[in-house]
């Protein structure tokens, strides 16, 4: 697959706004579709803003990117309890 690139930035904080939006859509189930008319984007765009998840989350499927997801907002709360 090759070398994933990683961003120093941690978290959920190296996700654009626009990331983050998709990733908030993806963790309530939806598909690409669904996100996609909801957002005013094609299902082709919401793929590509998939990848780049992957890719910056550094995972290689949809299970551990959810995983990756439940990870960093646990992580978040714990941060913002501090």
């Amino acid at each position: 697959m090759g070398i994933k690139r990683v961003k120093d930035r941690k978290g959920l904080e190296k996700l654009s706004n626009q990331e983050k939006k998709v990733l908030g859509y993806l963790e309530t189930g939806m598909m690409n579709k669904q996100i996609g008319y909801i957002m005013g984007l094609s299902p082709k765009t919401i793929t590509q803003h998939k990848t780049r998840l992957m890719r910056k989350l550094n995972v290689d499927n949809d299970w551990q990117l959810a995983l990756k997801t439940v990870q960093l907002r646990m992580e978040a709360k714990e941060k913002a309890n501090e």
